[in-house]
């Protein structure tokens, strides 16, 4: 399936920036209502015309999760795109073939001009090699963010990215240099949500729904009944790669007393959508 170019100007300072997300006015908004959906329709807004863009197969750090590895996700994007702090928005282009389920396209963001003879519109076969000029792909390059896979995406294009995440992991870069996704994080209920080192982000919110949800938030001071939340409350599917398996997200979580751990690398990893 090919992916739509959509350009248009970053405009972060519309919104709340974070590490994988962006506020972007489309040149044409028409663009936005013709990707393929599973869940709300895009929502332009009527006072300064732009939407939210989710980037493709990353997943940065929540903003309440631990400085400074969660803010240098947000400063490393907005560096990226070219923010300063005198140039507040900058010109560039999406590549998007779908929107999340929240209405918000699901994108590989690049600054600046599509390659030649390109317009606004069009519908391009994105390979692995330019997705190394993306947003996305630098933000894993550079140690910024963890990967994050559905099934919409495409086996090549994960793969160039997983090399990424594999390369900036050995290298310890950024979150890679204290992160505890299978090594184990401590869970001393919601108060210690700001103080854990680096962990895959996905789980990292379900720790932050355990704590909030009134059917747990009373028991949540211990992991006790962590997984049964998992079970109950956020039961999602996901292929685990190497054993060509479909199982819940609660069976590639292990509890240990205090402790909580992904079985599993990120990467290693691809959720139904």
């Amino acid at each position: 399936m090919p992916f739509t170019l959509i350009q248009g100007t970053f405009q972060p300072d519309t919104g709340r920036p974070d590490g994988d997300t962006v506020r972007f006015a489309p040149d044409d908004s028409m663009l936005v209502f013709i990707l393929n959906r599973r869940g709300r329709s895009p929502k332009i807004n009527e006072n300064n015309g732009t939407i939210s863009l989710r980037y493709e197969g990353i997943d940065a750090m929540e903003t309440r999760a631990r400085m400074p590895e969660s803010s240098d996700a947000t400063a490393k994007n907005l560096d990226l795109l070219g923010i300063t702090e005198t140039v507040r928005e900058t010109r560039g282009y999406a590549l998007s073939n779908q929107l999340d389920p929240n209405g918000r396209p699901i994108c590989f963001i690049f600054t600046g001009d599509s390659e030649a003879g390109e317009n606004n519109g069009d519908n391009i076969f994105l390979t692995p090699e330019r997705i190394k000029t993306s947003i996305n792909y630098q933000l894993i390059e550079n140690g910024n963010v963890y990967p994050l896979y559905y099934d919409t995406l495409f086996f090549d294009l994960r793969q160039q990215l997983t090399d990424a995440v594999l390369a900036a992991r050995n290298a310890k870069k950024g979150i890679w240099q204290n992160d505890v996704t299978t090594e184990g994080a401590t869970w001393d209920g919601a108060n210690s949500l700001n103080n854990i080192p680096p962990l895959f982000p996905k789980l990292w919110r379900r720790l932050q729904g355990y704590a909030q949800d009134r059917d747990y938030r009373d028991d949540s001071e211990t992991l006790d009944r962590f997984i049964e939340y998992l079970q109950t409350k956020r039961s999602e599917r996901v292929l685990v790669i190497e054993q060509g398996r479909f199982t819940g997200f609660d069976n590639v979580v292990e509890v240990n007393r205090d402790t909580i751990t992904l079985l599993y690398q990120p990467e290693e990893l691809i959720f139904m959508s």
